[in-house]
């Protein structure tokens, strides 16, 4: 029997969920599926085990697993009310890629590399001091479990915070060509061009010139630097900026292609699927979906409140 798909994890418009699992109703415990989002889970205590594309292994304290979208794959709890674990799922969009400098780029790229690395999975196996990580996944927690307004931006912050400490503490590198750190102001300057551009004909050679390099050696150094060839990063850009403008802006497919700077719908399908591994229809179903759940979700809660009693706080019965 094939896995079934598991559904999205989206509150509101934010493409993202952070949960605890191991505590009341949230045993770490799933049976096989598989979803189009990436999932992140780090072991806080305990012991546990998961399985992914036919392989079986056990997660200890601080240890984290990157699971990459449509991979079939269940977990158990191997230590029943004592394992205790951090889940971070997560659209690529969470990590907007509106202009950041060159390199903040390779962070996120270095990060998102962790589920794209040519496997279903990774694994990175904790030292057992890593008490920041677990102190900034709380926060994140906390803040997007109760909900208050402008809580996308502390999640958003903390999310950053996290790859961050990840750095730090072994679970992801970047490596930088020191005699490259010399550019890395001036490439700041291309990314925002790109930013503010991204909707133009850009060409690379109107890049080059503004760098004052030679095309060949431009290309290759936006890569060193950047992580992505020139047209790989760009086609990102559209991409995340086309998803802003369905979810924000609840425009169809073909706005949000035309809105980039992409007039052929065929080739915006084919780039948009080669950028997320999925269609721009299958994201505009979730959204669609995500919206319709909301709603509903919000009907509910108003109807609770308008059929509970009134009482006084104050009063002692």
């Amino acid at each position: 029997m094939q896995a079934p798909k598991e559904n999205n994890v989206k509150q509101g418009s934010y493409p993202m969920q952070v949960y605890l699992q191991g505590t009341g109703d949230y045993r770490f415990h799933s049976e096989p599926h598989w979803h189009e989002y990436m999932e992140m889970i780090y072991v806080v205590k305990g012991r546990a085990q998961a399985a992914i594309g036919g392989e079986r292994f056990e997660l200890s304290q601080n240890d984290i697993i990157f699971v990459r979208s449509k991979a079939i794959h269940y977990t158990d709890d191997l230590m029943p009310g004592e394992t205790l674990c951090f889940v971070v799922c997560f659209y690529p969009e969470m990590i907007k890629s509106t202009y950041c400098s060159s390199m903040e780029v390779q962070y996120v790229n270095q990060f998102l590399g962790c589920f794209n690395n040519g496997r279903e999975y990774r694994i990175s196996r904790g030292t057992g001091a890593e008490n920041e990580l677990e102190t900034i996944l709380k926060r994140m927690y906390e803040v997007y479990k109760a909900g208050l307004i402008g809580y996308e931006l502390d999640v958003k912050g903390y999310f950053y915070q996290m790859v961050s400490a990840m750095l730090r503490n072994g679970y992801i590198s970047v490596n930088q060509n020191p005699a490259e750190k010399d550019y890395s102001k001036p490439f700041n300057k291309v990314l925002e061009y790109i930013d503010n551009h991204y909707m133009e004909d850009l060409d690379l050679t109107l890049l080059s010139n503004k760098m004052d390099f030679s095309y060949h050696y431009f290309s290759k150094l936006f890569k060193r630097i950047v992580g992505k060839s020139y047209k790989q990063y760009l086609d990102y850009v559209r991409v995340t900026a086309a998803e802003r403008f369905i979810l924000d802006e609840d425009m169809n497919i073909s706005e949000a292609a035309n809105s980039v700077g992409i007039k052929d719908i065929t080739c915006f399908y084919r780039i948009y699927k080669r950028v997320r591994g999925y269609s721009p229809s299958d994201f505009k179903r979730s959204v669609k979906k995500m919206k319709k759940e909301n709603e509903n979700e919000s009907f509910s809660d108003s109807q609770r409140q308008r059929s509970a009693p009134d009482t006084d706080s104050g009063s002692v019965l």
